[in-house]
């Protein structure tokens, strides 16, 4: 067995996590990519993936500072 996951495989496993954390617990790319492993770039185009697909509803985005939370809250969303 390989210990290499293919990148399609990671996006199986953490694409519905990493837009819930961002969306919905307004987390940034950073703290995300602390919480999964997943780079920030990648994070970034799924983000505009999820946008550009027109998932459910369209998201309507407000502007909001980002939430700085130390390792130990974060944890919590590993789940």
């Amino acid at each position: 067995m390989s210990k290499f996951v293919k990148r399609s495989q990671l996006q199986k496993i953490y694409f519905d996590r990493v837009i819930h954390l961002y969306f919905e617990e307004n987390l940034g790319y950073t703290q995300i990519s602390h919480l999964v492993p997943i780079g920030r770039t990648t994070i970034l185009e799924w983000v505009h993936r999820y946008l550009d697909s027109g998932l459910d509803e369209v998201i309507e985005m407000k502007a909001k500072k980002k939430k700085c939370y130390d390792r130990d809250h974060l944890k919590q969303y590993l789940h």
